[in-house]
């Protein structure tokens, strides 16, 4: 496994292990009340402690990314890393389909991992697609 990888792999499963300790169940927006809720109705935040007046947007955003939502994701996401992790053919950037060896950082991979670039510490301006 090359580095790309492996911390793309820690990464994703950080995030999974995160979104499973926080309960692994959709949240809801009250449009109501302003807040975010679990499903069995215990508060996650409340819009009016929002300082920012987007409120209603950040609470929109809290609730796409709840934790059933971001369980699925990784999942998704794991998956296809284990697709692209070994030597195979992939498309390129150009959907031309060429060989990646074990040594390589498949372009598939670099996509995934440049979209997490801001999660963790550890990204290298190299792996950038």
């Amino acid at each position: 496994m090359n580095d790309l990888v492996a911390w793309l792999r820690s990464d994703i499963e950080h995030e999974l292990a995160l979104a499973r300790a926080a309960g692994g169940a959709p949240w809801v927006g009250s449009t109501e009340h302003f807040e975010v809720q679990t499903v069995e109705g215990l508060t996650v935040v409340d819009g009016f402690e929002i300082s920012d007046p987007r409120f209603r947007a950040t609470i929109d955003h809290i609730v796409r990314h709840d934790p059933a939502a971001t369980i699925d994701r990784c999942e998704s996401d794991l998956a296809i890393l284990s697709l692209h992790e070994h030597a195979h053919g992939c498309g390129g950037p150009a959907d031309s389909r060429r060989w990646v060896s074990d040594d390589e950082d498949c372009p598939t991979v670099r996509l995934l991992a440049y979209g997490r670039r801001h999660h963790r510490p550890g990204w290298r301006e190299e792996w950038k697609p």
